[in-house]
């Protein structure tokens, strides 16, 4: 006579959140229990103290939130982990979920050097290069048909430029898009 194999439970990636810059102590904690964590980090370039000087450093992608491979089923354990502040919840009564494409799409974009997820890098407006001059072209823009000198993009992708207003230049932001570049005259 065999012995009926015990049925195997779904697994899958389980969403929770740290307590505040505790992702590492509540990681350990859960792989000490046996479950697998997954908290993807980037490469986030930063100023060494307040020197001129940048290095890379890890950054979590998501900050406080850890995706713990478990049953679906058996969640509760995660509310008594040193570490865990919270499970989110699709309701009152199940515990959201990632699908696990998503966590190995993931894992696929990590470096294998560093660990880190390379982040896809940021376009350059339509060929603009800092210090050049270029002209607020969306329709009804505020500020539309005036010439700015373009700086650059900042940290969430939007056009930086310097705009002639109020007698001198002041620092603008603008959505990605709305500037295009002068043509030099000769």
């Amino acid at each position: 006579m065999t012995e009926a194999k015990p049925e195997a439970k779904p697994w899958t990636w389980l969403v929770a959140r740290s307590q505040p810059r505790r992702e590492k102590w509540a990681a350990e904690n859960l792989k000490n229990m046996g479950y697998e964590c997954y908290m993807p980090m980037f490469g986030k370039l930063c100023r060494v103290d307040t020197s001129p000087v940048r290095e890379i450093r890890p950054e979590f992608l998501f900050p406080g939130f850890i995706f713990v491979n478990s049953p679906l089923r058996q969640w509760h354990f995660l509310l008594g982990t040193f570490g865990i502040q919270r499970v989110y919840m699709q309701d009152e009564t199940r515990p959201a979920w990632v699908n696990p494409k998503e966590i190995d799409r993931m894992k696929a974009m990590q470096d294998p050097s560093t660990g880190w997820i390379a982040l896809p890098k940021q376009p350059v407006p339509l060929g603009l290069v800092k210090g050049q001059s270029a002209r607020v072209s969306r329709i009804g823009h505020q500020f539309e048909g005036h010439v700015v000198i373009f700086e650059g993009l900042d940290a969430k992708g939007r056009e930086k430029a310097l705009l002639n207003f109020l007698g001198g230049k002041q620092r603008t932001l603008f959505d990605a898009g709305t500037l295009t570049p002068v043509a030099e005259t000769q």
